[in-house]
């Protein structure tokens, strides 16, 4: 679990982070400062997802709770170049609904200045349709770049993540779409 008690570095947990940064930390642990035991800001959580194990985790420090869902990077054969490749920014806001066939019941919003971002649904631009785009398993289509994830899983996160910026809303979340094996 997550030390909190006088860091602002968020500490991998064996059961949960650490597995999408195999014998390391992740970036935002070399990035940040120690703070006193008297701060009282938040650690920074953060959402990783690890395209080469096809699993996305949320992870706050401060609570050591963990949240992982299976996700896909996978591209369409129109896609721009490079838009599956590794990224990282923030995590910026969620949107919850029914959010069109291509998106499904819930978009995770990024920093990406690509536009790449954490949806379910199933549509593509080729018109591929998955039968139930809004069904909490939907299945799996390509993106043009983004991470898709099953609706259920999606919004799940999308709530977690709302929880925390509604409780400290100055606090960034940040986002790591890595490929630990290159």
């Amino acid at each position: 679990m997550a030390d909190s008690s006088n860091s602002n570095t968020p500490i991998p947990s064996t059961d949960a982070a650490s597995r999408l940064y195999p014998n390391a930390q992740p970036p935002a642990a070399a990035d940040q400062s120690k703070s006193s035991k008297t701060d009282t800001t938040p650690a920074t959580p953060y959402v990783v997802t690890n395209m080469s194990s096809g699993k996305t985790i949320f992870f706050d420090p401060n609570s050591g709770e963990s949240f992982e869902m299976e996700s896909r990077n996978d591209v369409t054969s129109d896609s721009k170049a490079g838009a599956d490749d590794p990224y990282s920014g923030r995590i910026t806001g969620v949107e919850m609904g029914n959010l069109g066939a291509s998106y499904g019941t819930a978009k995770i919003h990024t920093d990406d200045p690509r536009g790449r971002i954490i949806h379910g649904g199933g549509n593509s631009k080729n018109k591929e349709l998955i039968p139930n785009p809004y069904a909490p398993r939907q299945g799996w289509l390509p993106t043009q770049g983004c991470t898709r994830g099953q609706n259920e899983d999606v919004e799940e996160l999308a709530k977690r993540i709302q929880k925390f910026q509604t409780d400290h809303p100055k606090v960034p979340i940040m986002y790591y779409r890595v490929r630990p094996d290159e």
